[in-house]
């Protein structure tokens, strides 16, 4: 069964060249159980064969490129962007850098599907070549040896603000962080309540970019790991110490 599919693969006439394998790298069809010997100039006509035969796969490939050119240039817009511009970059060339699971919607469509698909805008510093630009990416985005040059594809130019919205104030919202299993981290903002369950500390505890109906009872034990725990519970010892003059005044 094997040696029928290698035949099959082999014979199989390419889109591209429009002759098959065998053909470019043997100069001839390949040989059929039907097929008869002839006698006759067997190595010029091999010879004239094959030279010909790499010259129609040459011109087939040329032709094949042209085409590819012809529909990848259909749908490309020209994009010329100079100093100081606004854009915005790739989120595929930046996820890394910004502590986000690498961008690969291929591999699972429903880990990505939240996260920005750009970052910005940035300004423009310099043209590098054809088509390609230096941004003025903030050192945060330089960690682990990201540079600062992107190809024309991968910067999207920031449109201006319409004059309706400007002077509005933005929500400021904190960055996302995720783990190396790509699951969210989520951040304690602040401890707003102390109480013992079953001889265990909990803290009732608020949550960075979540709504106070999110608000959760934890164990001390299970959050007093996080690097910013001192200045949480410096934070809490006022709130600590009125709430224990309301219950003596009660």
């Amino acid at each position: 069964m094997l040696p029928t599919v290698e035949y099959a693969h082999a014979t199989l006439v390419s889109t591209s060249t429009r002759i098959s394998l065998f053909e470019v790298d043997c100069g001839r069809k390949p040989r059929r159980p039907i097929v008869v010997a002839k006698s006759g100039n067997l190595a010029q006509n091999m010879t004239r064969s094959r030279k010909e035969t790499i010259q129609l796969a040459q011109r087939h490939l040329r032709l094949a490129q042209e085409r590819q050119a012809l529909y990848y240039n259909r749908g490309r817009q020209q994009v010329q962007l100079k100093e100081g511009d606004l854009v915005y970059v790739d989120s595929r060339v930046m996820s890394s850098e910004l502590g986000q699971p690498d961008y690969d919607p291929g591999r699972d469509p429903n880990r990505n599907k939240l996260l920005p698909k750009w970052y910005g805008p940035f300004p423009v510093e310099k043209r590098i070549g054809e088509n390609a630009y230096r941004v003025a990416l903030p050192h945060r985005y330089l960690a682990r040896g990201r540079h600062a040059t992107f190809n024309v594809d991968q910067l999207k130019l920031s449109l201006d603000v319409p004059e309706i919205f400007r002077g509005r104030e933005i929500a400021k919202s904190a960055p996302r962080l995720y783990d190396e299993d790509g699951e969210r981290v989520y951040v304690i903002r602040a401890l707003l309540a102390q109480r013992r369950r079953g001889g265990r500390k909990q803290y009732f505890c608020s949550w960075v970019d979540l709504p106070e109906s999110e608000n959760s009872w934890e164990f001390e034990n299970d959050i007093s790991h996080v690097s910013h725990w001192n200045k949480l519970l410096e934070a809490f010892k006022p709130k600590r110490r009125r709430a224990s003059s309301a219950r003596r005044r009660r």
